[in-house]
């Protein structure tokens, strides 16, 4: 064989070898797509259990609200641990108590709302009409509370039946339009203002505190204590505007 049939033929095995590869990524990339083409068409519910995923994840979205807002009722808790006090029928939450900052961070509130969020939420499956709930697992919840809403991601998987056919409902997404970290920021200055001078109430810098951040701060004096309601013109929920309460022991030693 001569030299020049040997260098065409190891060119030939070279061009082969280059197309085999490329068909090789192409179906691989194709089988790729398809799966993920699949997968994307298994999370989207079926018409006959639209109804029922609608009304569930309705009713959490009505359960991450209650829960919200019970958060801002009470200070920032829902099961209310710390010195709190009795006000109007609410456990409002010292935030000052005797110099003592107990304002609770972001974390400590997520954990709040998905605990409440886990004891309610097989509440929604008491109205569901039509099917047949074959079982209910276990509910993982995710509160991401931001500036400016409050994130949920509920990982529930929810096995229903209808006609023979059956589906598993899981995932719900969606946002709590309520600025929660904001409103924590501006509780943290005043209350850090008030532990750093405990003889002065500083009203010109509360009111500062809440033109800049668009919100409008009560206070009110109830037995020994302050009850401050900070009430939120830019998170207006079911056409009532958001209240976070707290109380403060101001100025004791």
């Amino acid at each position: 064989m001569k030299k020049g049939q040997v260098t065409l033929f190891i060119i030939l095995g070279i061009v082969i070898l280059v197309l085999i590869t490329f068909l090789f990524f192409i179906r691989s990339e194709s089988l790729s797509s398809l799966l993920k083409s699949i997968s994307e068409r298994a999370k989207v519910v079926p018409p006959e259990f639209k109804p029922q995923a609608d009304l569930i994840k309705s009713c959490l979205y009505e359960t991450s609200k209650d829960a919200v807002n019970l958060l801002g009722m009470q200070g920032g808790y829902i099961n209310v641990k710390q010195p709190f006090v009795n006000y109007f029928g609410l456990k409002v939450t010292y935030l000052n108590y005797n110099s003592d900052n107990k304002v609770p961070d972001i974390g400590i509130m997520e954990k709040e709302l998905e605990n409440y969020i886990k004891d309610n939420a097989r509440n929604c499956l008491i109205n569901l009409s039509d099917v047949r709930i074959v079982k209910s697992g276990d509910i993982g919840v995710g509160a991401d509370v931001l500036n400016d809403r409050v994130g949920f991601n509920i990982n529930w998987p929810v096995d229903v039946e209808k006609d023979g056919f059956k589906f598993q409902l899981n995932n719900f997404k969606f946002d709590v339009p309520i600025r929660v970290g904001e409103l924590v920021s501006i509780v943290n200055k005043i209350v850090d203002r008030q532990i750093s001078d405990r003889n002065t109430l500083c009203l010109s810098c509360i009111v500062d505190d809440g033109i800049k951040s668009n919100l409008y701060i009560q206070i009110y004096s109830y037995n020994e204590d302050l009850i401050f309601v900070i009430n939120d013109p830019k998170s207006v929920v079911d056409d009532r505007q958001y209240k976070f309460i707290f109380a403060s022991r101001f100025g004791l030693s």
